[in-house]
């Protein structure tokens, strides 16, 4: 499965608030979704980049997993902590709603728009099983496809991002 839906109260709960989630604040959820990355991660850089230069409105925001933030949401979302993957977190009408592996890619092809839509549709048929393997086989060797860079916002972008990714890491 590579989608899980969380309640959301409409005040933090104890658990929310000590993972975090009251820090970026429920209500945040609402005016877009949040895109969770790995901030040591080229081909994730250059992901955060292409969305930014191909995105029709602002309403995206983005952490890096590393971030105190990201590894709160994570912990939140009931993400089972063996995924190593790009996270899209959008508020849903029964509460948090958490795409990862392709799924979260597919979503971001939604939120691009224009012919990436069609490519979405493309990836819908391919059985979920299927595209979550080619999602996990790629990412397992993502260090090798791209050099490790930094993303640096614009400042326009800056307010996008909650906590800035970590330092590089020689991983």
């Amino acid at each position: 499965m590579a989608t899980v839906d969380t309640p959301l109260a409409s005040e933090p709960s104890a658990s929310e608030a000590r993972a975090g989630v009251a820090e970026l604040g429920l209500g945040e959820l609402a005016h877009g979704p949040l895109l969770l990355f790995d901030g040591e991660c080229g081909v994730c850089a250059a992901s955060v980049q292409w969305v930014l230069a191909h995105e029709r409105t602002s309403e995206l925001r983005f952490a890096a997993l590393q971030s105190s933030i990201g590894q709160s949401l994570v912990q939140a979302s009931g993400v089972p902590k063996e995924v190593d993957s790009l996270l899209w977190l959008e508020a849903g009408t029964g509460g948090l709603r958490v795409h990862y592996y392709a799924d979260a890619v597919r979503a971001v092809l939604r939120y691009v728009g224009g012919p990436w839509r069609v490519v979405d549709s493309l990836f819908g048929l391919v059985p979920r099983p299927l595209r979550d393997l080619g999602y996990r086989v790629f990412a397992r060797h993502r260090q090798s496809v791209a050099a490790k860079q930094c993303l640096i916002p614009t400042p326009a972008q800056k307010a996008r991002f909650f906590e800035q990714p970590v330092q590089l890491s020689g991983r």
